[in-house]
Formats: C-alpha cells, structure tokens, sequence
C-alpha cells in the first residue's frame, strides 16, 4: 500500500482495512510512506523499488497511483503485467492515465452532502442518532489490473 507521511482519518481507516485483508493472506503487510506531492513521489518511488519486490500496488489516492505508475513507466515495468495498480476515489484521471487507472469509486458528492446534513444538524443543536454513516463504494476494474 502506498499512503502518506502526513496522516489523515480517511488514509488511517484505509490503512487499517488493508491490514486486516493483508492478515486474512499468507502475505506480508508493506506500507510505504510518501509526501502525496508528485513531485517528491518519483524519488520515493525508485528508493522503494530497488529494495523491495513489489508486483501490485495499492494506492490512498488516484494521483499517487498515477504517479507511480509513471515511475514504473521511466523504468520498464510493465502494468499490469508485471506491476497491478490500483488508486482510490476514482477521480477523472483514473480514466485519463494509459493504462487507465483500476480503482476503489468512493462516492465523492454523497460523502459531502451527507456531512453537510450533520453539520447543518449540530448548527441546529438537533439530535444525530447515526454517528457512523457507511456510504455503498464499488471497485472499478480498468487497464492496470488483471
């Protein structure tokens, strides 16, 4: 999985599902930490993949996954073939990368309309009953995993 330094509820949530698949499997959980600027990400990305084997990927972000996929890209690894990607939100460039970006579609405008009710709510001094409020997600399959 490929999160950021700088940590946020939202990533710390995906983080903890993620380990929670990850121990369901045989294999070993690896997180690895960049600055979400892709400016930066291209050189944590090339450190990471000299010394660790990775062949899918896993991103808190459309942008970070698309950023590493133009590392991988600089370097010759092939996607999905050799390099499985996915991101999260399923933003427009999800469907602008080539290949085009796999990923976990969150539904972005119900997520704020839902929050500005319960902060309408609060302002209002009324009662909330639901303080956990799970909204339907989907994964979309694309280019970038087989």
């Amino acid at each position: 999985m490929v999160s950021t330094v700088r940590k946020y509820m939202v990533n710390d949530l995906k983080e903890a599902g993620y380990l929670r698949a990850i121990k369901e499997t045989d294999m070993e959980p690896k997180i690895m930490r960049t600055s979400g600027r892709i400016s930066i990400n291209a050189e944590h990305f090339n450190e990471y993949f000299k010394s660790n084997k990775v062949d899918g990927v896993i991103a808190v972000r459309d942008s970070i996954a698309i950023s590493l996929m133009n590392v991988a890209f600089e370097n010759g690894v092939k996607i999905p073939e050799e390099l499985g990607v996915c991101g999260f939100q399923n933003t427009k460039y999800a469907r602008l990368a080539r290949p085009q970006l796999s990923c976990v579609d969150l539904p972005i405008y119900d997520l704020g309309a839902v929050g500005m009710r319960l902060l309408t709510k609060l302002m209002n001094e009324e009662k909330i009953s639901d303080r956990v409020i799970k909204l339907p997600h989907s994964i979309v399959l694309r280019k970038t995993t087989l």
